[in-house]
């Protein structure tokens, strides 16, 4: 990806943890999950969790990964 700079934020929202990873890098093609194991891996193992898994472009280069995973038993939504 070339990039210089990775950030990460972790968050907790309404029952579910979110992963937020970004970078300054060159960006994703929009054909990324076709050529890359490791990322059709992670939205294997995301998905059995009943999470979600969005994979962005950033403006001006680099790419985003936002992850969502439902906490089990967290009822703090109802």
């Amino acid at each position: 990806a070339e990039a210089r700079k990775v950030w990460m934020q972790i968050n907790y929202i309404e029952g579910n943890i979110e992963l937020l990873v970004s970078d300054d890098g060159v960006g994703f093609s929009p054909d990324v999950e076709k050529t890359s194991f490791g990322l059709r891996g992670i939205r294997e193992r995301i998905s059995q969790l009943d999470g979600d898994l969005l994979i962005e472009e950033r403006t001006g280069g680099g790419g985003q990964l936002s992850v969502s995973i439902p906490l089990p038993g967290d009822n703090s939504s109802e």
